[in-house]
């Protein structure tokens, strides 16, 4: 540990609180690059990923790609008495060459596990059929009456339930952020 640093041995539970903490004291410039990892946060904290989908698993079929049943991971499973509490994604999709093609029937979401509980509000598969650009889109939570219990030790996935395929020159890709807070309970 170096000079003014502070570890847990040094806190007691409960000392900093925001009322304690003077306006501006904790910032980027105050923290040490690599000093701070998933490793060393609690649980009950917020976090993000983010996750590329390249083209192929876009359109790709097979185990853990977004035109499979199950869907293509965001967040992986947490581990043994590990809840994930998802909050949102935000997707930037790049349009490169060509639109992808869909059946036009389905919807892209978000569900708990690999084909499990539908978590968000659907899209309409158009998403990522349009043309030149680059595109945004929110996804949040589902509307009210769909409030799925947390299960222990389950990623979450985005699904598209019509497969998208590529008309042959479709080369565009997806940058997927996802917010989510972590829990430890046995």
């Amino acid at each position: 540990m170096g000079l003014l640093s502070v570890d847990t041995t040094n806190i007691i539970d409960g000392c900093i609180t925001s009322a304690k903490l003077a306006a501006g004291s904790v910032g980027n410039t105050n923290i040490i690059a690599g000093s701070i990892s998933a490793a060393l946060m609690s649980p009950f904290v917020f976090a993000q990923t983010m996750v590329t989908i390249a083209p192929a698993d876009i359109v790709g079929t097979g185990v853990g790609q977004l035109s499979s049943a199950a869907g293509y991971p965001l967040l992986a499973a947490g581990g043994a008495n590990v809840y994930i509490e998802w909050l949102s994604s935000v997707f930037f999709y790049k349009f490169v060459n060509a639109a992808y093609n869909n059946g036009g029937a389905g919807n892209i979401r978000i569900t708990e596990g690999a084909g499990g509980t539908v978590i968000s509000a659907n899209h309409g598969v158009s998403l990522f059929t349009v043309g030149a650009g680059t595109y945004s889109y929110n996804f949040i939570a589902a509307a009210s009456g769909v409030d799925p219990a947390l299960t222990p030790n389950v990623p979450i996935y985005l699904q598209a339930t019509t497969p998208y395929t590529n008309p042959g020159t479709a080369a565009g890709s997806i940058v997927a952020y996802s917010n989510y807070r972590i829990y430890g309970f046995s």
